[in-house]
């Protein structure tokens, strides 16, 4: 049988790990998505010139909703996030 202690101990190291894990995923995400997503309107704007299509705002506001919601700097800190919750919640 676990004693409390070693519950709450475990409990504690569990939550203190997911809360650096989060920490660390926002200052990666504010270091780096701003570039990310520059470079991505960059991309979108040289890939319809070279494929000979004319990219509308409506067009790029779009595909940059798409590539906010899916850069690896929201997936990291949107799961980075769900760990500490889960963590928050104990077991």
């Amino acid at each position: 049988m676990i004693h409390m202690d070693e519950a709450l101990d475990k409990m504690f190291i569990k939550m203190r790990k997911a809360g650096r894990d989060l920490v660390r995923a926002l200052t990666d995400s504010m270091q780096g998505e701003e570039t990310f997503l520059e470079s991505m309107v960059e991309y979108e704007k040289t890939t319809a010139e070279e494929d000979g299509n004319e990219l509308s705002e409506e067009d790029l506001a779009k595909n940059m909703k798409s590539h906010k919601e899916s850069n690896p700097f929201a997936l990291n800190t949107a799961g980075a996030l769900a760990q500490f919750t889960e963590a928050m919640k104990g077991d």
